[in-house]
């Protein structure tokens, strides 16, 4: 219930803030049913209130600059991809009058497979008319667009977050960086030139020493660009 959710949050927050940490970001729950997009609309908003609460106890414990937010769950059949586009669109509107209410920018997530969000094109219908929501791109998701027409696709100065991760362009894989098939340098010059200006945020599998090591990488590739 969220009275042991808070007080689960408040505990890891003081182990962050021990640690000299601070929040970059806060990725909302999700799961098939905890899911946005759904066509029963009983379950829909009640799936909506529930995110709704856990971002405003997130923003009051963590106080973190951004929420990540999948835009559904899978598997979704073609026949209803437009009904669940529409219903995702419309909850990101609602928890984005959330998010400005506890000051945080609210990031939806390019997502894989069957998911809402597999291109630049679905990215940006589910977005459209929010003008301070942004994409969380996660560049291990994309298998249907490669990462250069996904980046040109959805333009510049809407990345408001990265999830970095590495695959082999099949399937989803939360490899560390410099273990799969992407081509660091130029996805990151393209980042940037998209008008990314925030950090490395990592969503992969790995010891701490791997991902300093991959984090150095990255900052080479870049820096050969």
């Amino acid at each position: 219930d969220n009275d042991e959710i808070a007080a689960r949050a408040v505990a890891a927050m003081k182990d962050i803030e021990a640690a000299g940490l601070k929040v970059w970001s806060v990725h909302l729950p999700y799961s098939r049913t905890l899911d946005v997009s759904v066509t029963d609309d009983s379950l829909r908003n009640a799936n909506v209130q529930f995110i709704a609460e856990m971002m405003e106890m997130s923003a009051e414990i963590f106080r973190p600059g951004r929420f990540v937010l999948h835009p559904s769950s899978e598997p979704i059949a073609p026949e209803e991809r437009p009904d669940r586009l529409a219903n995702s669109h419309a909850s990101i509107g609602i928890l984005a009058e959330v998010a400005r209410k506890v000051g945080v920018t609210l990031c939806v997530e390019n997502l894989p497979r069957t998911c809402l969000g597999q291109n630049s094109t679905e990215m940006l219908q589910l977005i459209e008319g929010y003008e301070d929501v942004r994409i969380c791109f996660d560049t291990n998701h994309l298998l249907f667009q490669s990462h250069a027409d996904f980046l040109a696709g959805i333009g510049k100065g809407l990345i408001g977050n990265v999830h970095l991760s590495d695959y082999d362009f099949e399937n989803e894989r939360h490899w560390i960086p410099g273990e799969g098939q992407i081509e660091w340098g130029p996805l990151w010059k393209g980042i940037r030139e998209a008008g990314y200006e925030g950090i490395f945020m990592f969503e992969c599998y790995g010891e701490p020493n791997q991902l300093l090591e991959a984090r150095d990488m990255l900052i080479r590739e870049a820096e050969k660009q």
